[in-house]
């Protein structure tokens, strides 16, 4: 593991150093660098081979020594009798899978399989180009393959293409090195690096500076719109709303509280409970005295002078509270037919205070047309 760490941290560096030199050299060679695909130079070629009875196997690369930017072609090349199976490695995945797969790659150019040599063998082929990233001296992993054998009483029975099955057999070439240099144009002196012009640092503007020439018309545009949706949504809640006169109320309590049948149920003091929270819940809405929260006393003596309650309803309406109060509180068993009367003078005090308030709004009207 340590020797792995080592050489992941020098190809760190490479990658580091072919970024500074890629840019000096687009900088100064814009004019001359050629361009990559023209054909490759010509040199010295670099040739590992290793044989194993009627198996060979070769690595080739041309050339062995070049400029960092141009290419080299390698082939590896396999020759072998008939009566041999060979299985030829793949040489790009063993380079995808070594340590300087970031630093070069193949690219494959033609490949062939157990074809037919002037002098009776097989032979398989691979050839690739390579394409280095970075200037420096690398070794090329070796070219291996397996292969096995028949014996003599089995020769006659192999195949051209190889496939017959016998003792399996490794064999494999030793590593190649080739040296990518770098270009002059690519290499920077002292004197280059002195030229470079350092920019003068330049001051960042804090974005939050000014939020709160955004964020705060911003908050009052946002609640500016949430108001008027309230308003709007409280206008309509008001206008859902069924406005039912108070004595419409008080006639459907009563057809409410007739059709729950308490006293055929034996429910006494609830239906006089009821009838009496009916006629303080009307006189509420009528009149808007606060009926509901009095004792009888109470609400006799704050109508006593109220001009609203004449003689005759006020009477009813005293001998209504204190018939419903003895039931409620003094546990008094009224007699058979009296809770219909009580119905009874409650449902004519509702009728006659109505019809009270409609015959004052009648005569107050054409005294309004006459006067205007």
């Amino acid at each position: 593991m340590g020797i792995v760490s080592f050489r992941l941290s020098i190809g760190d560096w490479r990658r580091t150093t072919s970024a500074l030199t890629g840019l000096a050299f687009l900088t100064l060679t814009s004019c001359g660098q050629k361009p990559t695909d023209e054909p490759r130079p010509g040199g010295v070629a670099e040739t590992k081979m290793a044989e194993d009875g009627p198996v060979r196997i070769t690595l080739n690369v041309l050339p062995a020594e070049l400029p960092f930017s141009q290419r080299a072609t390698l082939t590896v090349e396999a020759v072998a009798e008939k009566n041999v199976t060979v299985e030829l490695a793949d040489y790009q995945k063993s380079v995808i899978e070594g340590e300087h797969s970031f630093e070069f790659r193949l690219r494959r150019l033609s490949q062939s399989a157990a074809m037919p040599t002037p002098d009776g063998h097989l032979k398989w082929t691979q050839q690739y180009e390579i394409e280095f990233f970075l200037p420096g001296e690398y070794e090329l992993p070796p070219a291996k393959l397996t292969y096995s054998q028949l014996g003599p009483a089995e020769k006659d029975a192999v195949d051209p293409a190889g496939t017959a099955e016998g003792s399996r057999h490794e064999l494999a070439t030793e590593a190649i090195k080739v040296i990518a240099k770098a270009t002059e144009a690519a290499q920077i002196g002292p004197e280059e690096l002195r030229k470079i012009e350092i920019l003068p640092p330049v001051e960042l503007v804090d974005p939050w500076s000014k939020w709160w020439l955004v964020t705060i018309p911003a908050a009052l545009g946002i609640a500016a719109l949430a108001l008027l949706a309230m308003r709007r949504r409280l206008r309509e809640v008001e206008l859902a709303v069924e406005v039912i006169p108070a004595h419409e109320w008080a006639r459907r309590q009563i057809a409410a509280l007739i059709a729950d049948e308490l006293i055929a149920k034996g429910l006494v003091q609830e239906f006089y409970y009821r009838i009496s929270a009916i006629v303080r819940g009307y006189i509420e809405r009528r009149y808007g005295v606060s009926a509901p929260e009095m004792t009888t006393e109470e609400f006799l003596a704050a109508t006593a002078g109220d001009f609203r309650f004449a003689a005759g309803p006020a009477t009813d309406l005293q001998a209504f509270l204190t018939a419903c109060d003895l039931v409620k509180y003094a546990r008094y068993r009224p007699a058979a037919g009296e809770w219909n009367d009580l119905l009874r003078t409650a449902a004519q005090f509702v009728e006659r205070t109505r019809q009270d308030a409609e015959r004052s709004t009648e005569q107050e009207t054409p005294a309004i047309g006459v006067t205007s």
